[in-house]
């Protein structure tokens, strides 16, 4: 059996990773879930489960707290090599 991530009590939906809007809902339709934004009408993609939804939507925003860490990391090693002060 799959596991559900719809358990899980910390599963948040996150904002709209297109336009930074908070105003996105779930849909379903027979056993289809999707995360969609009604501000700009992006739609996640469709799973099965409702948690797996959520998590496909988030995984933008990982991705991009991942890079965002990697610049500013990356921003220092330059300072540090250069002598810049920002």
């Amino acid at each position: 059996m799959a596991h559900d991530p719809q358990l899980d009590d910390d599963l948040v939906i996150g904002d709209c990773p297109f336009c930074g809007s908070g105003n996105v809902d779930v849909g379903m339709f027979h056993r289809c879930h999707w995360v969609r934004c009604s501000d700009c009408g992006s739609e996640g993609p469709e799973k099965e489960f409702w948690g797996d939804a959520v998590e496909a939507w988030n995984f933008p925003w990982e991705v991009i707290d991942e890079l965002r860490a990697d610049c500013d990391r990356l921003r220092r090693e330059l300072d540090d090599a250069t002598g810049v002060i920002r």
